[in-house]
């Protein structure tokens, strides 16, 4: 689904790109919610000690944080090309995070 939201089907009719992007968006919402709920509540699973939970969630949150800052750093450089966003950068971002994602 990531990799359909960033692909500009080429040939598309101008009347149909906004439903495709709407529906795209809303289908990668829609997977999303159903691998972070139970990732979130994975901890609860795994322990019923109240702290082994709270150590559980703040290395879920670091990871996160340690993820989004090389995100932050790597994404802009592979995207924008002489300060322009352009649509084959985004292509390329959601294929290398298809690639990533299916091998986490």
């Amino acid at each position: 689904m990531v990799f359909l939201a960033f692909t500009a089907i080429p040939g598309i009719p101008d009347n149909l790109k906004l439903p495709y992007a709407y529906a795209t968006y809303i289908g990668f919402g829609m997977c999303y919610t159903a691998i972070n709920i139970p990732y979130g509540s994975l901890s609860s699973v795994m322990t019923t000690d109240p702290v082994e939970r709270t150590s559980l969630s703040t290395f879920r949150t670091i990871g996160a944080l340690i993820a989004n800052i090389v995100i932050m750093i790597v994404v802009p450089k592979l995207v924008f090309v002489n300060n322009v966003p352009t649509a084959s950068g985004f292509m390329k971002v959601a294929g290398l995070f298809v690639v990533l994602s299916n091998l986490c």
